[in-house]
């Protein structure tokens, strides 16, 4: 299994989590494991478990409008999100 990352326009959060809730037959099996919208730019993130061999989805994620971006790892990464503290920025 590898996790994908997704950001999108936070008004299509939903709209998006439902269509990766329901595969159609053949397709890659996924899940939603999280999504939410970021407060800075109200970007939408959308963190799904998929396939291990999953070049379909990802071409097809590639090749849709509503995805700004999306980034792939495997199972075993951690995400995590730092808080910044006493005003300041976190840092990568």
């Amino acid at each position: 299994m590898k996790d994908i990352v997704v950001l999108c326009d936070g008004s299509r959060v939903d709209e998006l989590v439902d269509a990766f809730n329901c595969p159609l037959e053949g397709e890659t099996s996924r899940a939603v494991l999280w999504c939410g919208i970021t407060h800075r730019y109200g970007l939408g993130v959308i963190v799904l478990e998929c396939e291990e061999e999953a070049s379909e989805f990802l071409h097809a994620l590639q090749e849709e409008s509503d995805i700004f971006d999306f980034s792939e790892s495997s199972e075993d990464t951690t995400f995590s999100v730092a808080g910044a503290s006493g005003g300041n920025s976190p840092s990568c």
